[in-house]
């Protein structure tokens, strides 16, 4: 696993290794230029001044050699820096460490092999005689002045690399202690304590991630106490028709009438299949419970969904002698055209068609229609039953919510899931009479598939 502050000390490292070799290049061209300027300047500077003193000498024939052997300042570099005079042809004075032959054959400045060494020469020409007077500097010595000048700049920041990293690495786990926090205080949550991450005090770097960890936690906090509501009120409703089969079971073992029996056995399957019922109603919505993303949504035909529906629950209409119809209002199959999950969408459908069926007396019917309004994508199931108070309207999508006296084959879950579904889909539910200001009338509002 890759560390953070490793990849910090690292980059910071090299970002620093990288200046500093940029850095001792632009010191060493730099360097090199200006000592090429201070030397040529001194050279040329010394050369004036061997020529007003040595030819002076010459003149009043104080010198009674052309070769000058006795140091003048003792100075290490002197052994290293050489001059000649010449009058025509002619070599009147030369220092020691001076060839016999010319230094240069141009006056100025140039460059010249000595002896196998490279030398820097300037000649001029004495401004009130014919002499020609040379001085040359050995390269050695303007070379250790460079790497003297930059030794002295750019080795200690090289010899400071190891200090630096060690700060570095501390002021990095300085820096990260905000980090290590907010992980602490994950690391210590619970499903029972699934409180915010305290945001104060937090850097502004990682102010997104605790945002997006408090998000996370606040909707764990949701699911958990959904959860934990689910099985309350499934281990309740459960509870019924289990009691309910196991005393009807009691009742057929006891009963020595046939006619008690088969009616006591008869409940017992009524029993199973509410139980059975039931089950699958609390498996479908904890299905529904967690976020479920958009990728998978296709557009759907809404008319097609529906006739499909209608075709699997027609065999219940017709022995409950419903009837059951399909009205299409819409011109084009844009119009009846949803982007949706479409398993999630024939639920929502056939819990609606079924509501509507088992809530109809017999010789009722149930209407389904499809139709646009403002803009939106509209599917309605009507039906001729009993209806829904208007007071009651705003509670009948609650888990396990059942109306007295009505058919006591329900669960209470079927319109809850119908709402989640209508969620994830961001589509609207509305309630009104039904057919004939009978019955009840639920419309969801879809977003059409083309916005």
């Amino acid at each position: 696993m890759s560390s953070i502050r490793k990849r910090l000390l690292f980059n910071l490292l090299t970002i620093f290794l990288f200046t500093w070799l940029i850095i001792a290049g632009v010191t060493y061209i730099k360097a090199t230029h200006e000592i090429e300027e201070l030397f040529d300047a001194q050279l040329a500077q010394t050369t004036g001044m061997i020529a007003e003193l040595a030819l002076n000498k010459i003149e009043k024939k104080e010198i009674d050699s052309t070769v000058l052997t006795k140091a003048i300042y003792g100075h290490k570099y002197e052994r290293k820096v050489s001059f000649q005079i010449w009058e025509g042809s002619q070599l009147l004075l030369h220092s020691q460490s001076a060839p016999h032959n010319r230094l240069s054959s141009n006056l100025g400045f140039s460059d010249k092999p000595i002896n196998g060494t490279d030398w820097r020469v300037f000649g001029m020409q004495h401004s009130q005689s014919s002499h020609i007077i040379y001085a040359a500097e050995h390269y050695e010595v303007r070379n250790e002045m460079i790497s003297s000048i930059t030794q002295s700049v750019l080795f200690p920041l090289l010899w400071e690399l190891p200090l630096l990293g060690a700060l570095i690495w501390l002021g990095i786990g300085q820096g990260l202690r905000p980090l290590q926090r907010v992980a602490l205080e994950v690391a210590q949550k619970n499903p029972q304590q699934l409180k915010p991450i305290e945001s104060k005090n937090v850097p502004n770097e990682i102010i997104p991630l605790t945002a997006s960890l408090n998000d996370l936690l606040h909707r764990l906090d949701q699911a958990f106490e959904l959860e934990k509501r689910f099985t309350a009120d499934a281990s309740h409703e459960l509870r019924t028709p289990l009691a309910g089969i196991r005393t009807q079971s009691q009742v057929a073992l006891r009963s020595t009438d046939p006619e008690e029996r088969k009616k006591a056995l008869l409940n017992i399957v009524q029993g199973v299949d509410r139980s059975s019922h039931l089950v699958d109603q609390m498996l479908i919505l904890a299905r529904l419970e967690p976020e479920s993303p958009d990728k998978n949504f296709t557009t759907v035909d809404l008319r097609t969904l529906s006739e499909n529906i209608i075709s699997d629950l027609f065999p219940l209409a017709t022995e409950q002698q419903i009837e059951l119809s399909l009205i299409d209002k819409t011109t084009t199959a844009t119009q009846r055209s949803i982007k949706g999950y479409e398993p999630g969408l024939a639920i929502l459908l056939r819990n609606l068609i079924d509501n509507a069926i088992r809530y109809t007396p017999k010789s009722g019917s149930v209407e389904l229609a499809i139709f646009t309004k403002n803009n939106k994508c509209c599917l309605t199931v009507e039906d001729s039953g009993p209806g829904i108070p208007e007071h009651e309207r705003d509670r009948i999508f609650d888990r396990f919510y059942r109306q007295d006296n009505h058919n006591a084959y329900g669960c209470g879950l079927g319109l809850s899931i119908v709402q989640r579904i209508a969620d994830l889909h961001h589509a609207k539910i509305r309630l009104a009479d039904g057919l004939n200001g009978k019955g009840l009338s639920v419309t969801v509002l879809f977003q059409p598939a083309n916005i």
